[in-house]
């Protein structure tokens, strides 16, 4: 059980582990060069594969094959990404002591959109997911967070539509945008923007910092994605802190109507 004061507060979900996980699970741990790391991946597996289950029970088209935790590069990594069609992967970390702050990989938020905590039995037949959190700043994202303060599964659709949402209005936006159609071509690198944009509206209480920030954002400066086009002047930097403001005041009468 949970100690009293680590309870998570919000809604969790209670999701059946098969024989059929159980077993590829252990294939996936059976290709691993130490005990140790079959064991991490094992769990990982059951993680990914119990918020597979839950996405489908909630009508998102996932691909397992598309995370780094189905690759053969897992045997260097140790990945719980599950992809998530049109919104970005999610990192499904497995927790075994409930009692122990969660662990916060600062490197996951460079191409995550969401860090699902999964609690999962000693017996493997059973996964609750306590909660989540939406992306976080890498530089500034505490490394151990305790599971009263993940927020509520039900919340995790909200942040799922806005992210839905935005990426409509940062499709539009680039369309309008020559600069941008020049940096943001890739459509996993689109998604993440969204989550990023999201981040600041949902952080950044002082919206005149939107502009800057926003900046930094779309001119990949922020980012580990692929090599951007230099800005080569002051001209064009201001032009696309313009981008950056307007996108992020269409993105907040979009998300604001979605609350009311």
């Amino acid at each position: 059980m949970i100690s009293g004061t680590n309870e998570p507060t919000g809604l969790t979900i209670c999701v059946p582990i098969s024989a059929e996980d159980r077993v590829q699970a252990q294939a996936f741990a059976r290709q691993q060069l130490s005990s140790d790391k079959a064991q991490r991946v094992y769990w990982n597996t059951l993680a990914v594969l119990a918020m597979n289950i839950y996405l489908q029970w909630q009508q998102f088209t996932t691909d397992l094959s598309a995370g780094d935790s189905w690759s053969p590069m897992n045997l260097i990594y140790d990945a719980a990404d599950l992809m998530i069609v049109g919104l970005g992967k999610v990192e499904c970390h497995p927790i075994l002591n409930l009692d122990a702050p969660l662990p916060i990989p600062a490197e996951i938020w460079y191409d995550r959109v969401a860090y699902i905590a999964v609690h999962l039995n000693q017996s493997a037949t059973q996964a609750r997911l306590l909660g989540f959190l939406p992306l976080s700043e890498p530089e500034n994202v505490r490394r151990e967070v305790p599971p009263c303060e993940l927020q509520s599964m039900d919340d995790l659709m909200d942040y799922f539509e806005r992210l839905e949402l935005g990426q409509q209005v940062l499709l539009e936006t680039i369309a309008e945008s020559e600069q941008l159609q020049q940096r943001w071509s890739n459509p996993y690198e689109q998604l993440m923007v969204v989550a990023q944009l999201e981040r600041i509206y949902r952080i950044e209480q002082n919206h005149r910092l939107w502009r800057v920030k926003g900046e930094r954002l779309l001119s990949g400066s922020d980012s580990k994605a692929s090599v951007r086009r230099e800005i080569n002047s002051l001209t064009e930097r201001i032009e696309l802190q313009d981008i950056a403001e307007r996108l992020l005041k269409r993105l907040a009468e979009v998300w604001e109507r979605q609350v009311a």
